[in-house]
This record gives structure tokens, sequence and C-alpha cells, in this order.
């Protein structure tokens, strides 16, 4: 009966300590948060190394094909005590490419 309570006793500590060594290896349950930034850092990181082809095939199709590109930044300055007078800002932009036709 003793052996019985023993090995029941082994039993569950084993599969405490197994519990907690999947938690601490396999999850962010443990991590600070310095550590789990660094991780999702690694992690997204590797993520956009795949996209990498499409990237190479979007320069190479920009260098060879005309574009367009067209695009607006506004801001605003009040409450700030340099504007002088300027509240609020826009400034808009068009463009058109055609890189076969640049000189080096």
């Amino acid at each position: 009966m003793k052996k019985k309570i023993v090995l029941l006793v082994i039993l569950i500590i084993l599969l405490l300590a197994g519990g907690i060594a999947y938690a601490y290896y396999a999850t962010d349950l443990f991590k600070t948060d310095k550590e789990m930034f660094f991780s999702y850092l690694i992690d997204e990181k590797t993520g956009t190394e795949f996209n990498q082809e499409k990237l190479i095939e979007y320069y190479a199709k920009q260098a060879s094909t005309p574009y367009e590109s067209n695009g607006e930044i506004s801001f605003d300055t009040t409450g700030m005590s340099q504007s002088q007078g300027l509240t609020e800002a826009k400034i808009a932009f068009e463009g058109k490419t055609v890189n076969s036709r640049k000189s080096i």
C-alpha cells in the first residue's frame, strides 16, 4: 500500500515537472516583456524574408515599366508655441516616372 502511494506521489511530481518544463520552453508564460518583444521581432523578421522574391520582382517591374505616385502630407500645429501663426499645413505631391528614359 505504501509503495502505491509513493509511486503515485512520484508520478504526480513528474507530471507537474513536465507541465512546468513545457510551459517554460514552449510558451511565453514565464518570459519577460523584453524577451517576448525580441522573440516576436525575430518571428516577424523571418516572416518577411519569404516575401523577398516578390520584392525583387516589384523592383524589376518598377525599373522596366512607367509608374505614377501621388500623396498628401498634412499636419496640425495648434498647441505648439513655435508655430508662429501656422496652424495647419498640407503638402500634396504627384509624380510620373519612366525609368527606361532616364540617363545614368
